[in-house]
């Protein structure tokens, strides 16, 4: 189950991307994602020392780096970085500082054992600056897609700041037909672990009601 989750981060992951490097943007939440290409896969060619002594070592030694890997002390960097760049208006860049810090919370999570809960708990962290910068851009449906998640993966250790932010990042989209109270009980009744795309989708039903 973990390994399914964290195959569906990574490839949200993906296509959130490239979706703001071919646009200059985030796309927006009534936009629905178009699957990703494989076709890369058919050049694939074996080759050839799949079951070598060479390959068996050169796995360990790679096996033996991912181990010491420094993954949480790079991830802190990579977000450092975004902030500084959120400070110069270059939120392009920032952006993809924060999604190479979640990639390295992922594998600090797959290397450490994490549960499929703390691991989305730890990647949605990252979500809060992301959704900071999709504000400051005017996008206040997509930035509250991002606080939504926010506030979902860390449903099991709640601080004051989710509920706070929930509602400032709700009142910027001005629903006239879904109050807030009724968001948090459409959110409530979620199952964890939830998604991204979870999030994404009952911001779209709150998009799409008015």
């Amino acid at each position: 189950m973990f390994i399914i989750v964290a195959l569906s981060i990574v490839a949200v992951l993906v296509i959130a991307f490239r979706f703001r490097k071919k646009n200059g943007n985030e796309p927006s939440v009534e936009k629905r994602y178009k699957p990703v290409s494989r076709s890369g896969m058919k050049e694939a060619k074996y080759s050839g020392d799949m079951f070598s002594s060479k390959r068996v070592e050169s796995e360990v030694e790679v096996s033996s780096a991912y181990i010491q890997e420094d993954f949480l002390g790079k991830a802190a960097n990579a977000g450092q970085k975004a902030k500084k760049a959120m400070k110069l208006k270059n939120f392009d860049e920032a952006w993809g500082l924060f999604h190479e810090q979640k990639s390295l919370y992922i594998q600090h999570a797959n290397r450490s054992g994490f549960t499929a809960n703390q691991a989305l708990a730890l990647d949605a962290t990252v979500h809060e600056e992301m959704a900071n910068i999709l504000r400051q851009e005017g996008k206040h449906n997509d930035a509250l897609v991002h606080i939504v998640y926010w506030v979902l993966a860390g449903s099991e250790r709640r601080i004051k700041r989710h509920d706070q932010k929930l509602q400032a990042y709700f009142n910027r989209c001005k629903f006239q037909k879904v109050p807030f109270e009724l968001a948090k009980e459409n959110m409530a009744k979620l199952k964890m672990p939830v998604s991204f795309l979870d999030a994404k989708s009952i911001v779209s039903d709150w998009v799409d009601a008015g």
